[in-house]
């Protein structure tokens, strides 16, 4: 069973920082796989520079819209964070994007994930960011299962549902 919640991001700093912390989960669990959805310009990048932040990685984040994946060594580890924009993908078959998703010892970042939810054999966030234009904040809602559930409590410790 999942469980959403939504938390307000007033600008790229906080939404930088909830990826820290969505990256510091995905570290210790030794892998896993995010989800982001939302519109262009919403703050998905935003949120996977946080994650890289974390995880140590040095190189500038850009979404890898037309290399459609980037692969990065996360620093002092064997593991290997790749961050994939789907959003010009019409066929998924034969490019082997089954085998890097599902693979151990590796963090995965999907943007624009809808083409490839099919191919994702094992437990994965998923997180809709929504602008809100007229307010200037975006929603970002997760939704949370498996052993991603500790996402919960790390947010209330940082005093995250009070940035709504």
């Amino acid at each position: 069973m999942s469980k959403k919640i939504e938390i307000i991001s007033n600008n790229k700093n906080e939404t930088f920082k909830i990826g820290k912390l969505i990256g510091k989960i995905l570290l210790n669990n030794g892998n896993g796989i995010i989800l982001l959805s939302g519109d262009l310009g919403s703050g998905k990048t935003a949120l996977v520079k946080g994650i890289a932040f974390f995880l140590g990685i040095k190189e500038t984040i850009t979404s890898p819209t037309f290399d459609i994946l980037k692969s990065y060594q996360i620093n002092k580890n064997k593991m290997l964070f790749y961050h994939i924009d789907a959003y010009r993908l019409k066929n998924i078959n034969n490019i082997g994007l089954e085998e890097i998703i599902n693979s151990d010892n590796c963090i995965v970042a999907i943007e624009w994930p809808e083409i490839v939810k099919k191919i994702i054999y094992k437990p994965f966030l998923e997180v809709m960011i929504k602008y809100e234009k007229e307010r200037n904040k975006r929603k970002i809602i997760f939704n949370i299962s498996g052993h991603y559930k500790e996402i919960i409590d790390v947010f209330e410790k940082e005093n995250l549902f009070n940035f709504r």
